[in-house]
């Protein structure tokens, strides 16, 4: 197994733990989700600070995994809205920051 097939397995462990745990795939008002939830989405807000640092080189591989649960979560289990309106506001910043990001990088590059 290469060094990129074991970070990614690693990572999928990281999100499909939190997002199991967090119920990310369903609207419940349970303390233990809750709890979860906070520490998932802190994640998602750390990854995005980090992102594209050189001292964080796995930031943009997680963010990746967890864009791609995101949308099979939306496709396939066909959440309610609260859950769909989270999914998306967390796909939309992390695509807004990464375009951002490349966009900054790009020109000073150039």
């Amino acid at each position: 197994m290469s060094g990129l097939e074991s970070a990614t397995k690693a990572a999928k462990t990281i999100v499909l733990f939190l997002t199991q745990r967090s119920g990310k795939a369903k609207a419940t008002k349970n303390s233990n989700e809750a709890e979860y939830r906070a520490i998932f989405d802190n994640l998602v807000s750390d990854l995005l600070i980090v992102l594209f640092w050189p001292e964080w080189p796995a930031a943009s591989l997680l963010l990746g995994i967890i864009c791609k649960f995101m949308v099979r979560i939306i496709a396939l289990l066909n959440p309610g809205i609260y859950v769909c309106t989270l999914l998306r506001s967390l796909l939309s910043m992390t695509s807004s920051r990464r375009a951002k990001l490349t966009t900054m990088l790009q020109r000073r590059w150039h």
